[in-house]
């Protein structure tokens, strides 16, 4: 089977306790996870396709000024480099039954991005500091598939909250993402972060963005400094 019909296979087992489930964290707390999404086989092929993408990776230190000031210490790969050197994240993105999932779990008409940057990227922690810090997106919803994830207690933690000021009390959602997991994130309305890491390790993410009619054109205002 290929990573596809993987992915399809996968979408469709999520039953309909799991997905009522996910949309009310996505709906409430901003973010909802489908532990163990993938099986080995679907697994194994992601982690073939990061390893074609790994060598175009570009590390990035930027601090980005947008309602925070957001310091970003990371590995990334746009869109076009992943196309680059294969079609199957484009195919997978487009999947009827994935973005029929995404629109399920949102509760909203869900667009996909125009921007061959940003529709969907990689992106990689890997050295310690490595972080990617607070902000909101400039699109509605993101749903990333995580490819590898450090151990437990070394850092690289996704962190979501209601508002900015749920940080300085530490009221927030901290999600310990296992390898294989799903993620689908409210991105635009809660403000996220992934906690920097504590020693060398890997957390590789494959990062899908979704949007709405009016903003399925836009570019954000991350882009130029991320993907570019």
């Amino acid at each position: 089977m290929s990573l596809i019909d993987h992915w399809e296979k996968q979408i469709e087992s999520i039953g309909v306790n799991e997905r009522k489930y996910i949309s009310s964290q996505v709906n409430t707390i901003g973010v909802g996870v489908v532990r163990d999404f993938c099986n080995d086989a679907l697994l194994y092929e992601a982690r073939q396709i990061w390893r074609k993408v790994e060598p175009l990776v570009v590390r990035r230190d930027v601090t980005i000024k947008h309602e925070v000031t957001s310091k970003r210490i990371m590995g990334t790969a746009s869109a076009l480099q992943i196309d680059n050197m294969t079609r199957e994240i484009f195919e997978l993105y487009t999947l009827d039954v994935f973005v029929q999932f995404m629109a399920e779990i949102t509760g909203t008409d869900i667009c996909l991005l125009n921007d061959n940057l940003e529709r969907y990227v990689f992106n990689f922690l890997s050295h310690k500091g490595d972080m990617h810090g607070l902000h909101v997106d400039s699109f509605s919803y993101s749903c990333s598939l995580v490819i590898y994830a450090p151990s437990t207690n070394s850092g690289g933690v996704l962190q979501v909250a209601k508002n900015y000021t749920c940080f300085d009390k530490d009221k927030v959602a901290s999600i310990i993402a296992e390898p294989g997991d799903l993620i689908v994130l409210s991105s635009s309305k809660f403000p996220h972060r992934v906690s920097p890491l504590k020693q060398n390790s890997q957390r590789v993410v494959l990062n899908m963005a979704f949007t709405t009619e009016a903003t399925k054109n836009h570019l954000s205002y991350s882009r130029e400094s991320l993907y570019s």
